[in-house]
This record gives C-alpha cells, sequence and structure tokens, in this order.
C-alpha cells in the first residue's frame, strides 16, 4: 500500500502514469526513486537481468515513449521543482538530479521547459 502510495505522488508530480506490466513499471519506480544516480541503459538492463533490447522495446511499447526520453523527464520535473523550491544554484541542481555537466543539463532543461533554469527560476517567484 505505501507503494501504491508513494508512486502515486510521483507520477502525480512527474505527470505520467506507471504502467500496466510489472517490468515496465518496476523500471519506473526505480528510476523515480534513483533518479540522482548514474542510470545507463546497461546498468537497468543488468540490474533487472534483462537484455536491453528487449527492455527498451517493451517500456517504448508500454509507455509511448523511450527509457532514456523518461530518465530524462523525470530528471527535468524534479529539477523544476528544486530550481522553484530552493535557493540552490543550478550546478548543485544539476548535480542533485544526476547531471555532472551543468551547461549539459541547462541545454536539457531549455529544450524541456522552453526557459534556461535561471529564467524558470525567475519565473516561477
Amino acid at each position: 500500500m505505501n507503494r501504491m502510495i508513494a508512486e502515486a505522488i510521483q507520477s502525480a508530480k512527474c505527470g505520467f502514469r506507471f504502467a500496466a506490466s510489472d517490468l515496465v513499471s518496476s523500471l519506473q519506480s526505480y528510476i523515480v526513486r534513483c533518479y540522482q544516480q548514474p542510470l545507463t541503459l546497461d546498468a537497468l538492463a543488468a540490474k533487472f537481468y534483462l537484455n536491453k533490447t528487449y527492455m527498451c522495446s517493451a517500456f517504448r511499447n508500454e509507455c509511448g515513449m523511450t527509457l532514456v526520453s523518461f530518465i530524462t523527464h523525470v530528471r527535468m520535473c524534479m529539477a523544476a521543482a528544486a530550481l522553484a523550491g530552493t535557493r540552490a544554484s543550478v550546478q548543485e541542481v544539476a548535480s542533485a538530479v544526476g547531471y555532472a555537466d551543468s551547461a549539459y543539463f541547462s541545454r536539457l532543461f531549455k529544450k524541456a521547459y522552453g526557459l534556461s533554469p535561471e529564467a524558470y527560476r525567475k519565473q516561477r517567484r
């Protein structure tokens, strides 16, 4: 029951629904819990004892987006919340959501939200 409540909160926060299949929902749940860590397709496939191609195909078929896109989506949602709710620097937020390169993070953030992280923060305050 606690897992279901936590999943509902996370899916509402990031605007997605957990998949019906156990495999894909387990992947989603793991990504939501561990988005700060380095997440590669190879590492995820090894963790879940899956063939990487099968894992990516199953995820895309169930969710309508790639696994990498989902990871980026979760990280950008968490970054947006951190930018709006804290005074942490963009570098600190980038690091907190799993990006060592703040310039790369800023490009991804601007692609997702149409604003730079600093502009997004100013707009939300």
